[in-house]
């Protein structure tokens, strides 16, 4: 989790941003992020999804960095 929730700055109309780092490199972004805001709907509409592929989590550029590093880890 990252962003407002996670730096407990959130407000009323805050979503909730999720990375979900893959456990593949070679995924289609947007596909995931489709199926993720299926699922998100069984949980909570706030959750606002956002896929990376394990390459990304490897050698990220500074806003992957970011959350990272300064994000809240979920499972």
């Amino acid at each position: 989790m990252f962003g407002s929730y996670a730096t407990n700055k959130f407000t009323t109309e805050s979503d909730i941003d999720l990375a979900v780092f893959l456990k593949k490199d070679d995924i289609d972004g947007f596909s995931e992020d489709v199926k993720l805001m299926h699922l998100r709907r069984k949980v909570d509409l706030r959750i606002e999804p956002h896929s990376f592929a394990r390459s990304d989590y490897d050698e990220p550029d500074p806003f992957i960095q970011k959350i990272i590093t300064s994000g809240k880890r979920i499972i």
